[in-house]
């Protein structure tokens, strides 16, 4: 961790355990409002900025997957028909989490806006964002725990993802990391294949892939958070 920083573990559980609750509330609320509707992810995001934090979540059902396609013909931007399911912005309920006045604390308590050199503010920033991200893909991995997005074939046709809604970093890991550490793996295998193809990027050599993925930093704070 960033020596200019430090972040309580106890505020970081309770930030988890907030986060934790507020997520099964509103994804209860989520299946009981489209009753009608399957859904096929839930997603968490960070934009962490000192001075403005947000944290919000999103979920896609298939049936407003399959009217996004139906639409496509009318538009006059060419996407691949996987960017309309796997890009946060098009899927069917976005909304706002409580747990950003924690988040507020925490940043509150790092002193990071005392800092002046701006490769200090970048570093702090960087495990603060980490930190966040961990503890949120903890929020998802223990309600799955409890079989809380289902079982089997249910579960295998589901994608818990965490990722960050900062463009200056859209190009980041972080989907494709939280993805391979909170999901089956034939889940994250499909999801790798459609999600690089909905970024027009090339396919990786799958192998050497997985195991950089679990050599990141946000990688190693999920572990580290996970073994305290």
């Amino acid at each position: 961790m960033s020596d200019e920083i430090a972040i309580d573990a106890a505020d970081l559980l309770a930030f988890r355990e907030t986060t934790r609750e507020e997520v099964r509330s509103l994804f209860t609320e989520l299946l009981r409002s489209f009753p009608g509707e399957t859904f096929y992810v839930l997603g968490l995001f960070d934009y962490v900025d000192w001075s403005c934090p947000c944290l919000f979540y999103g979920a896609n059902t298939w049936q407003h997957w399959k009217a996004a396609l139906s639409q496509k013909a009318d538009s006059t931007v060419d996407l691949p028909d996987e960017y309309y399911k796997w890009t946060g912005g098009e899927w069917k309920c976005n909304g706002n989490l409580g747990s950003m006045s924690i988040l507020e604390e925490i940043i509150a308590k790092t002193g990071i806006e005392d800092l002046d050199d701006y490769s200090e503010v970048d570093s702090a920033r960087e495990v603060l964002q980490w930190s966040v991200q961990a503890e949120m893909m903890l929020v998802l991995r223990e309600l799955d725990s409890e079989h809380f997005f289902g079982q089997g074939e249910k579960r295998n046709s589901f994608l818990l993802t965490v990722s960050t809604q900062d463009e200056a970093e859209a190009n980041d890991w972080t989907h494709e990391i939280s993805a391979n550490l909170l999901n089956p793996e034939e889940v994250f295998r499909k999801f790798l294949v459609e999600f690089r193809r909905a970024n027009r990027q090339q396919q990786p050599d799958l192998e050497d892939y997985l195991q950089e993925l679990k050599e990141t930093d946000l990688a190693r704070r999920f572990y580290e958070r996970l073994a305290s």
